[in-house]
């Protein structure tokens, strides 16, 4: 894999425009950028004129840039020492200065949480094909991650979304804008960049399917079916 684009391989990260991208030094720092963070507001002006699902869209493209950019700070190459490893300065600069980009990811989080959790009655009974010992592993991954999901409290309701007179139309658009991102991920010249947004984005993908795509009592694992179609075979 290359090293990464121009973007990737600065390691000159602190700015002046944002008297909070930098690495607090000691505990009273820390604690004076938390709090900094935390009197900054959320969100642009106009939100509430915006509908429901162009609001969760640009939150989860924005949750998911940051995501993205979180995995190239923690895989960060070192050009003086040739090593790899985490930038603390790349994270404070391009996500942890950023409230409303960590709200964003947490709010991504969340509908991700949600797509297991929904998708968990089928995934717990799902046969995997485990032809050696890493495909037993994820068997058993899959399992304690719906194990850990279904102790969540509900995140998120996607039953309040597409509505209304216009619910196809915002449906359609809502899945041509994110077939749009996932496009220009193949685009993408940075080796790094692209594996981390193609990963991810596929990843979120296959979320919205879950969500969107099937009712919950569709999901739910058929074992008679299962059976059928085997003694038919």
């Amino acid at each position: 894999m290359t090293e990464g684009c121009e973007a990737c391989k600065n390691t000159n990260l602190k700015t002046t425009q944002n008297p909070f991208a930098h690495v607090p030094k000691d505990k009273t720092e820390l604690h004076q950028f938390l709090n900094d963070l935390a009197e900054d507001s959320d969100g642009g002006e106009g939100t509430d004129e915006i509908c429901l699902e162009k609001r969760v869209y640009y939150r989860l493209i924005s949750g998911l840039h940051s995501s993205i950019s979180i995995h190239i700070c923690d895989e960060w190459l070192n050009q003086e020492t040739g090593s790899w490893g985490p930038n603390l300065n790349c994270f404070v600069d391009r996500i942890g200065s950023h409230p409303e980009r960590l709200q964003n990811i947490y709010f991504t989080y969340a509908v991700l949480l949600r797509a297991v959790n929904k998708i968990g009655p089928y995934l717990k009974h799902y046969e995997f094909r485990a032809e050696n010992i890493q495909e037993k592993d994820t068997s058993h991954l899959v399992q304690d991650l719906i194990k850990s999901t279904s102790s969540c409290p509900p995140t998120f309701d996607e039953k309040i979304m597409f509505q209304g007179a216009e619910a196809q139309v915002l449906k359609q658009e809502f899945k041509e804008h994110f077939r749009n991102v996932s496009r220009i991920m193949d685009c993408v010249g940075c080796e790094k960049c692209r594996l981390w947004g193609k990963i991810q984005t596929v990843g979120l993908g296959t979320a919205l399917k879950a969500l969107f795509s099937y009712q919950d009592k569709s999901l739910k694992y058929d074992q008679s079916k299962k059976q059928k179609a085997h003694d038919s075979f």
